[in-house]
């Protein structure tokens, strides 16, 4: 018996233009796939603020929503859905002088710890809420930018409004704090990892990202 074929889901630009044109659908699919990320990329942002994340993905949203037409069809939907998220958790944390340190020196973007360091921490099932509890929020932001969300360091370095060094810096930064954070006894196995090669991946994305 013929079977039905599953049709092709949408890209997200795609929805994005329907949803600038006034279909709901179009963007009650799009919330339905950024709920997730955005509760993880607001996650530090809510963390002391007296509010809950949920609320801040929400006004996310609504944002998100009201803006669609500055929303340039055929321009990659992600990078600029955290850019708008960005600016309203930063405009909400400005309002509640809650503020962030912020890193703008420059620094050497490779740490060979790298893998081992998210290899040590998934293992032990609380990378992200360690993430959370050390890292500064521009910090956390770029890490879930970078390695959860897949943006390049330009797409990155285009939501948080920062140069491309910046947010190699905010990554090399990131990845020492965490590397310092985890217990002691997991250290020298994290450095063994990194030096057998367990770091390569994530390292050779970062050159191809600098253009290496």
């Amino acid at each position: 018996m013929p079977t039905d074929t599953p049709k092709n889901p949408e890209c997200d630009e795609t929805l994005a233009q329907r949803a600038r044109g006034g279909d709901l659908t179009a963007f009650s699919e799009l919330a339905r796939r950024y709920q997730a990320p955005l509760l993880r990329f607001l996650a530090r942002w809510a963390t002391g603020s007296g509010e809950s994340v949920e609320d801040l993905v929400q006004e996310a949203f609504l944002r998100v929503y009201r803006t669609l037409s500055t929303y340039s069809v055929g321009r990659p939907f992600k990078p600029w859905l955290f850019t708008v998220s960005y600016r309203v958790a930063v405009e909400r944390a400005r309002k509640r002088q809650v503020h962030y340190a912020g890193d703008v020196a420059a620094a050497a973007d490779t740490h060979p710890e790298a893998g081992a360091l998210a290899e040590a921490a998934e293992a032990r099932g609380n990378l992200w809420r360690l993430a959370q509890r050390v890292l500064t929020i521009e910090q956390f932001s770029t890490v879930c930018l970078y390695y959860v969300e897949d943006l390049s360091v330009a797409q990155v370095a285009g939501v948080l409004r920062k140069s491309p060094t910046a947010v190699k810096v905010l990554l090399h930064r990131a990845r020492v704090r965490l590397l310092d954070a985890l217990p002691a006894e997991e250290v020298p196995t994290a450095r063994g990892r990194a030096a057998s090669g367990a770091g390569q991946q994530m390292n050779t994305r970062e050159c191809s990202d600098a253009g290496v």
